[in-house]
């Protein structure tokens, strides 16, 4: 693939990430134990804006590619969640800037990577699956090839 086509897509791939942060922070920032209908709703739209938008990318760009940012957003998911050892807010009181704040980030983020991880793990399946299925099954090839005897 051209690397022009790679970065005309990245934007799509950088919203489909925020999608999956804000969707995260919409069911899990509530105070309440139990989500409303309304933030469920949400959350579970933006979730599939988000993987519409992967979708878009896979189709987009090369598998080696795909597979290149799959591992990629598995380890920065492992980083970011090291950080939930100890606590989201144990994390952020150590930080100098507001706790809710960085509370509130990290889970974007958490999120972010998580759901991205997994979309881009899935569809770099789905491409590996297909390219499987190009090529003539081994039973075909004996029919069809000519046999001198």
């Amino acid at each position: 693939m051209s690397d022009l086509r790679t970065h005309s897509v990245r934007p799509l791939l950088a919203l489909s990430l925020g999608a999956f942060g804000v969707s995260g922070l919409v069911t899990a920032g509530t105070a309440s134990l139990e989500p409303t209908t309304l933030e469920t709703t949400l959350g579970a739209a933006l979730a599939v804006v988000g993987v519409y938008g992967v979708a878009c990318y896979a189709r987009r760009v090369s598998r080696p590619t795909l597979a290149r940012l799959s591992i990629g957003l598995w380890l920065a998911f492992i980083a970011i969640a090291g950080l939930h050892l100890p606590g989201l807010e144990t994390t952020g009181a150590a930080l100098p800037a507001p706790t809710d704040g960085v509370v509130a980030g990290f889970t974007a983020l958490t999120w972010a990577t998580l759901v991205g991880a997994a979309s881009t793990t899935t569809f770099l399946a789905f491409q590996e699956y297909n390219a499987g299925t190009d090529a003539i099954p081994a039973e075909e090839s004996v029919v069809d090839q000519d046999c001198d005897y």
